[in-house]
C-alpha cells in the first residue's frame, strides 16, 4: 500500500468508526432523508451515502433519490431496455455507444454521459452560502452540506438559472474537504427546470478516495456488461464563483431519467437505505422491521423479499424469490462486488445501492452506485465466495443472507459462477480491462496532473494506478483457480 494510503488509513479509520456508530442510528446513504418526495438521491465511497449518515464508502453509502420516481424521458440506453423507448430517447443515442477507436484527448461531450467527454461547469452562488457549505463539509455538519443552496450554473456554455446544489458523500470527502462533491438539481427551485440532455440531476464527484478516478466507472461498465443496472458517467472541469475546483467525475443520478433509460418505466418506488449494513438481512426485531431501514415507499417489497430469504425451504428459494426480486441482475451485482472486492457494496455492507420496485412486475431490481472502494482500495482482497469482512469494520460480523442462500442452492450457485465466468473471460479479462484502463489513463492524465486542489502527488497517483492494475492481474489468478482458465 502506498505511503499516503497507509497514513490515510490510520487517519480515516477512527472517523469511519464514528460513521459506523452513526450508521446504527441514522442513514447510511449520501443524502439525508428528504421531505421532498421527488428528491430521491444517491451516493458513493467510504463513509458515503446520499442520506445523512449515509455511505459512499467505508461506513456509508452513495445515496440515491428515494421515493416515487419523477417523470422525464431519458436518452438511448447503454444496454437494451426492457421496452422500446419513446422518440425523445433518441436524443443522446450517439454518446451511449462508445466508438471503436476512442479519442486521444477528452473531447467536447457528444451527450451528457459521454465517457470520453469533458464538460465545463461554472457555478455561481452567494459567497456566504458557499462558504457555509465548505465549512459544513470540513466540520462534518450535515445541515450545511445536505440542505439545498440556490445557484446559477453554466454547463458547456449554456446558462441555467436557479438550480439547487448540495453535497453527497462522507468518506469521499474526509481527506480533502476543500474539494467537495456537488450534486446539481435543475428543478429544485423551478419546477420546470431541466438541464443538459433533458436531465434533471447530475452529480459531480471529486473522487477523494480514488486518485485514479477509474475504479467507480470501471465497476459500472462491468455491471452493465453483465446485464445489470448502473449509472453512466462522464468528466468535468468545475469552477465555483470563478475559482477553479478542478477535475471531477460527472455521474448519473439515480432518478426518473435513469429508470426511463434503463427500463422505460417511471412510476415505481425507489428505496434508499437510511440505516446501513442490513441489505435484505432481517434485523433482530424481525423482518417486518426492515422497512424502517429504508425510505421511498411503504417497504412491503423489501419485507416480502427478506422474509422469503429468511424462511424459504432448501430448494424452494428461487421459485419463491423470483416474483419479488430480479435474481439475475442481483447476481450481476454480487459477481462484480466479489470480483472487485467492493468493501462498501451490497454484499459486504448492505449499502451503496438503490432498490427500484418495477411498476410492471413489482419485482425489486438493484441499481449499483458508490463503487470507489474497489479493486484493492484499502488493501481489500475478498475471497470470491465470501465477499465481506475486514477491512470493512463498520458492518462487523455481517454476512449477507441472500449470498449465503445462493451458495447453498445448486442452481443459483451455478448461475453466480456463470456470471463470474463471464467477467473472467470478458470485461474483467486482463487484455480487455488493462486496455480499457490505458485508454482512460491517456485521456485523464493531463487533467489529474493539473488538478489544482488534488491532495495527491503525481507519484502517489502513479502508485495507485499500478496498484489497480496489480489487483486485476492477481484477481485473474484467483478467478482461474476457482473456475479454470478461459478458453
Amino acid at each position: 500500500m502506498p505511503a499516503r494510503f497507509r497514513l490515510r488509513t490510520a487517519k480515516v479509520w477512527p472517523v469511519l468508526a464514528l460513521h459506523a456508530l452513526l450508521c446504527l442510528a441514522t442513514a447510511c446513504g449520501e443524502d439525508p432523508p428528504s421531505s421532498d418526495p421527488s428528491d430521491a438521491s444517491s451516493g458513493d465511497g467510504a463513509g458515503d451515502s446520499d442520506g445523512a449518515g449515509g455511505s459512499d464508502g467505508a461506513g456509508g453509502s452513495d445515496g440515491g433519490d428515494a421515493g416515487q420516481v419523477d417523470s422525464g424521458a431519458d436518452s438511448a440506453p447503454d444496454v437494451a431496455p426492457d421496452a422500446a423507448p419513446d422518440a425523445a430517447d433518441a436524443v443522446d443515442a450517439a454518446a451511449d455507444v462508445s466508438p471503436s477507436a476512442p479519442p486521444t484527448k477528452l473531447r467536447k461531450p457528444l451527450t451528457t454521459f459521454d465517457p470520453y467527454g469533458l464538460h465545463t461547469v461554472d457555478l455561481t452562488l452567494d459567497s456566504a452560502s458557499w462558504q457555509a457549505y465548505l465549512d459544513g463539509v470540513a466540520k462534518g455538519e450535515s445541515k450545511q452540506v445536505y440542505e439545498w443552496h440556490q445557484a446559477n450554473v453554466i454547463v458547456n456554455g449554456v446558462a441555467y438559472s436557479d438550480v439547487g446544489i448540495r453535497g453527497f458523500g462522507n468518506g469521499s470527502q474526509i481527506d480533502n474537504p476543500a474539494k467537495p462533491n456537488i450534486r446539481i438539481k435543475f428543478d429544485q427551485f423551478v419546477a420546470t427546470g431541466v438541464g443538459p440532455g433533458k436531465h434533471h440531476n447530475f452529480r459531480l464527484k471529486a473522487s477523494g478516495q480514488d486518485p485514479t478516478f477509474l475504479r467507480e466507472p470501471l465497476v459500472y461498465e462491468m455491471v452493465l456488461a453483465l446485464g445489470g443496472f448502473a449509472p453512466r458517467f462522464s468528466w468535468a472541469q468545475v469552477r465555483v464563483n470563478g475559482k477553479k475546483y478542478g477535475f471531477y467525475q460527472l455521474l448519473e443520478q439515480h432518478d426518473a431519467r435513469m429508470v426511463k433509460h434503463l427500463m422505460n418505466e417511471k412510476d415505481g418506488a425507489r428505496y434508499e437505505t437510511i440505516i446501513g449494513c442490513a441489505g435484505l438481512n432481517c434485523p433482530a426485531a424481525g423482518c417486518a422491521a426492515l422497512k424502517t431501514y429504508y425510505e421511498g415507499g411503504d417497504g412491503k417489497e423489501i419485507v416480502a423479499a427478506a422474509q422469503v430469504i429468511a424462511s424459504a425451504p432448501q430448494g424452494q428459494l428461487q421459485a419463491q424469490l423470483a416474483p419479488l426480486l430480479d435474481i439475475d441482475r442481483m447476481l450481476a451485482v454480487y459477481a462484480v462486488d466479489a470480483t472487485v472486492s467492493n468493501i462498501d457494496g451490497f454484499a459486504a455492507a448492505g449499502q451503496n445501492f438503490t432498490f427500484y420496485a418495477r411498476e410492471t412486475t413489482g419485482q425489486l431490481v438493484i441499481l449499483a452506485r458508490g463503487a470507489d472502494l474497489t479493486f484493492g482500495n484499502f488493501g481489500a482482497k475478498y475471497d470470491l465466495l465470501t465477499p465481506w469482512g475486514p477491512p470493512n469494520s463498520w458492518c462487523k460480523e455481517r454476512q449477507d443472507a441472500l449470498f449465503g442462500r445462493i451458495l447453498a442452492e445448486p442452481a443459483l450457485k451455478t448461475a453466480l459462477l456463470a456470471k463470474l465466468r463471464t467477467l473472467q473471460c470478458g470485461p474483467f479479462a486482463q487484455a480487455n480491462l488493462l486496455q480499457r484502463i490505458q485508454v482512460f489513463e491517456t485521456l485523464l492524465q493531463e487533467h489529474l496532473d493539473a488538478d489544482p486542489l488534488s491532495i495527491y502527488s503525481k507519484t502517489e497517483v502513479a502508485e495507485q494506478q499500478a496498484e489497480l492494475k496489480g489487483y486485476i492481474k492477481a484477481r485473474q489468478t484467483a478467478l482461474a483457480d476457482l473456475l479454470g482458465p478461459c478458453p
